[in-house]
């Protein structure tokens, strides 16, 4: 991205975290609400050297400098802009509860012929929840994506509903049973014991151990920092959640 581009994103950083560090004040230290409030300015998009995509780390939101080689890659395609105005979701998909995929959204953005920020500018929301608190890994992910989109359908905030929809799809099923708030509670604290004993409690041993395996695969997914990013998203369809989901329905099944 160019300096222009750059401060664009800053700029729709800025407006975004009030919006979203009012939603979620109850899980916000004082600490942090009144760093986020006071410092604005210094809430930075940084590029640096390690695949593609965009983090959040510590106060500061990262674009990968890989990302402009992708795009670039993306632009000598034959079918490049070959489908201006496709949309991302059709007429049956839901804001929220849709499952595109990041390889899909490659895919529109390379029909569309959209550039880096636009990909910056989808994504954002995402990362602004990790900002202001959200955690990682499997739980993690899937509360921080389902509470964006959540949020920025509320807001009408721009956002593509696309980040980790099986980790979504997950935290939506436990909802069911165990309810918003520790959930929420469990991904803003990064404290996940207490909500794993409680799926154990509801739906037996058998869960903690499939949940155990898929964050082994989950973890080495993540730490693939290819830049090829529809390789690297290749990889994600590969990621195997059917046993969990199928053990937590049974449960509704049970209970009906």
């Amino acid at each position: 991205m160019n300096i222009d581009e750059i401060r664009l994103v800053e700029k729709e950083m800025r407006k975004i975290i009030p919006i979203f560090l009012n939603e979620f004040i109850d899980y916000v230290s004082y600490k942090k609400r009144e760093y986020l409030k006071d410092d604005l300015n210094l809430r930075r998009v940084i590029s640096f050297e390690s695949g593609f995509g965009a983090w959040c780390r510590g106060n500061n939101i990262f674009i990968a400098i890989q990302n402009g080689e992708a795009f670039k890659a993306f632009s000598k395609r034959p079918d490049y802009g070959q489908n201006k105005g496709r949309k991302l979701l059709s007429d049956k998909d839901d804001f929220v509860d849709n499952m595109i995929d990041y390889v899909e959204y490659m895919q529109y953005l390379i029909d569309n012929g959209l550039k880096e920020i636009d990909y910056c500018l989808d994504v954002l929301p995402h990362e602004v929840m990790h900002l202001i608190g959200c955690g990682n890994g499997v739980i993690g992910e899937g509360v921080t994506e389902l509470r964006t989109r959540q949020t920025c359908l509320k807001y009408g905030i721009r956002c593509a509903p696309i980040m980790h929809s099986k980790e979504t799809l997950l935290v939506k099923k436990l909802e069911k049973h165990l309810g918003k708030m520790i959930l929420d509670e469990a991904a803003f604290y990064n404290d996940c014991k207490y909500l794993l004993d409680e799926c154990e409690r509801v739906f037996g041993k058998e869960f903690k151990e499939l949940y155990e395996e898929i964050c082994i695969d989950y973890r080495a997914y993540s730490m693939d920092r290819t830049r090829n990013p529809l390789e690297h998203y290749e990889n994600y369809r590969k990621l195997d959640y059917s046993k969990l989901y199928e053990l937590i329905d049974s449960k509704e099944k049970i209970e009906i």
